[in-house]
């Protein structure tokens, strides 16, 4: 079964993916595609870790057939294709605080660090 998710620019969604289920992300619009997060369903406390992913992989860039791990250094998922050809796996996702600090307008100002966030909340007392 095939599901497509079209979700609009600056804001984010939760979607649940089974083992051996399949993620295709596209930016439908080119330039920056995704804060991407994850977590083992039912354990809150095992999530991707790009740290680890890093560790695991002995590399600060993805290539195909590459895994990416959890906190605990467990395979989550692996890459199958990759359009992009360059993650950045160091920086953090941008959160009100960043835009204060470069920019001086971080109050209100949409962030992947309150859309991921607002989106696990969703399911979470």
């Amino acid at each position: 079964m095939s599901k497509e998710y079209v979700i609009p620019a600056c804001s984010g969604i939760k979607i649940d993916v089974k083992q051996g289920q399949n993620i295709t992300v596209i930016d439908v619009e080119g330039g920056q595609v995704v804060d991407f997060f994850a977590e083992v369903a039912g354990r809150q406390n095992e999530f991707l870790s790009t740290g680890v992913t890093i560790d695991c992989n002995e590399s600060l860039k993805l290539k195909i057939g590459d895994n990416i791990y959890t906190n605990l250094y467990r395979p989550m998922m692996k890459v199958l294709s990759d359009d992009v050809g360059e993650h950045d796996l160091l920086h953090p996702c941008c959160r009100p605080e960043m835009y204060e600090f470069f920019y001086h307008n971080g109050k209100g100002h949409p962030n992947c660090f309150d859309n991921i966030n607002n989106a696990l909340a969703e399911q979470r007392p």
